[in-house]
């Protein structure tokens, strides 16, 4: 009248579907950078007006001209984030090219961050989430609004690092 042990099971390795790879992934989120890879200035319709406020708050202390029309005092509201990136930027590389690889950078972190948020809900990357990465270019992005769509991106990334109220803080997570 002895307890029986019961073998074990083998359970297969999931097989990882080549949607799922890492370097597909990493070409996925690279190649959302490229139409804006060749203009000078990303053709966005706002950014003009952002770039003519990075130009005075970059230059304000330096220029008599721009101290005669206008004035700068920061303020802690929402919606800082190219601002802040630009500063530093702006000093070390010029203002175009910190504008552009501020620009250039948003399109594939929002990628990264859809990707990221698919994984975490279906524990796969499902094949219909490379259906969303269109939409990186939709109204906001093409309008200029450049922190609105920055915020975006860190929401992304926050929401899919946020499971069960823990970090997740694995790197690594995605399988090869």
């Amino acid at each position: 009248m002895g307890v029986e042990a019961i073998p074990a099971i083998d359970v297969p390795e999931r097989v990882c579907p080549w949607w799922e790879t890492r370097l597909f992934l990493a070409l996925v989120v690279m190649a959302t950078m490229v139409p804006l890879i060749y203009p000078g200035v990303p053709p966005l319709v706002d950014l003009f007006g952002h770039m003519g406020r990075y130009r005075v708050e970059l230059d304000l202390r330096h220029s008599p001209f721009l101290q005669l029309y206008y004035d700068y005092h920061w303020a802690a509201i929402g919606n800082l984030g190219v601002d802040l990136l630009v500063i530093p930027l702006g000093r070390l590389i010029g203002l175009e090219l910190a504008v552009k690889l501020i620009v250039l950078a948003i399109p594939p972190l929002t990628a990264g961050g859809f990707l990221w948020v698919a994984r975490e809900v279906h524990g796969r990357i499902p094949p219909t989430a490379f259906f969303a990465l269109p939409f990186i270019y939709g109204y906001p992005f093409l309008f200029g609004f450049v922190n609105f769509t920055l915020s975006g991106t860190r929401y992304a990334f926050t929401t899919a690092d946020v499971r069960g109220g823990e970090p997740d803080l694995k790197l690594g997570s995605i399988p090869q």
